[in-house]
């Protein structure tokens, strides 16, 4: 029941062990088929990557993640950090129902570079140590509006080709076509006016009253005129 061999064993063909118990090490030639479990508690060593308890570390050069399909990353935490030399500095982060990215350097600036005919160009810099202040590199291409943050009833934009307009309190104050240019387009009681140099009511309209002042802004008629020399209405 028992085989004490203190010398080498040379197998030439098929040997079917139930329990092998190894304490030296192995020296295998050729390819290590196995069916079952490998455990392997010390950690396991391929060239210079080492694969210990949680974690997969290489010792030199580049590591790749190689699929044929796809590549998922699966975290129950809802946590996906990026370090360099164990050092934190960004994440990507469920939070509710949200992606949320993140960096975590201070005041480190999120950018987002492409390439342009072959060349580096940065498209967008979002500024940290200024509240995210976003810089874009070229134009902004808007299908519509664009609003005010948490005033709703405040949004300027293009509601249709070759038309711009301006709304504040839900109420239109410019809107330009390919015909015309029209200020407060809802007949609102709002005033309108125009500053020159050492003058602040070169021109005024009175919303309210349905008149026009020339260097006033209480205009007395219809059309009024103030100067250093007379009224005329």
């Amino acid at each position: 029941t028992s085989l004490d061999i203190s010398g080498d064993i040379d197998v030439d063909g098929t040997t079917n062990l139930d329990v092998v118990d190894i304490d030296g090490a192995v020296d295998m030639a050729s390819t290590l088929a196995v069916g079952g479990v490998v455990t392997a508690n010390a950690g396991v060593v391929v060239d210079n990557t080492t694969f210990d308890a949680n974690k997969l570390a290489t010792s030199s050069g580049n590591f790749f993640i190689d699929s044929a399909s796809d590549i998922y990353l699966d975290a129950d935490g809802a946590n996906i950090f990026l370090r360099d030399d164990g050092v934190n500095f960004g994440r990507f982060n469920k939070n509710g129902n949200n992606l949320k990215i993140e960096s975590e350097i201070e005041n480190g600036d999120i950018v987002f570079v492409g390439d342009d005919g072959g060349s580096p160009v940065t498209a967008l810099t979002l500024d940290m140590s200024n509240a995210g202040a976003a810089t874009f590199n070229s134009s902004i291409t808007i299908p519509d509006w664009v609003y005010h943050s948490g005033d709703s009833n405040t949004y300027f934009g293009f509601p249709s080709g070759d038309e711009f307009k301006i709304v504040t309190g839900n109420t239109g104050r410019l809107h330009i076509t390919g015909s015309e240019s029209v200020w407060n387009e809802g007949g609102e009681d709002k005033d309108f006016r125009v500053e020159s140099n050492n003058n602040a009511n070169m021109l005024f309209v009175d919303g309210g009253n349905n008149r026009v002042g020339i260097g006033t802004s209480s205009p007395s008629r219809q059309f009024t005129v103030e100067n250093t020399l007379a009224n005329s209405g």
